[in-house]
């Protein structure tokens, strides 16, 4: 998060980091940078790609 930019000590709970979570996963995705795993007729889940290092 904190490379991201995201200001860590506003996230006073577990719903705020997770709703941070989920909109930096969005942002990702607009940008084209997320892989997909799962199938067709179980459902997929969108996850950020994680870069090397």
């Amino acid at each position: 998060m904190r490379e991201a930019g995201v200001d860590e000590t506003i996230l006073g709970n577990l719903d705020f980091v997770d709703a941070a979570i989920c909109a930096l996963t969005g942002l990702l995705a607009l940008e084209g940078n997320f892989e997909v795993f799962g199938e067709r007729g179980e459902g997929y889940l969108v996850a950020p790609r994680c870069s090397p290092g």
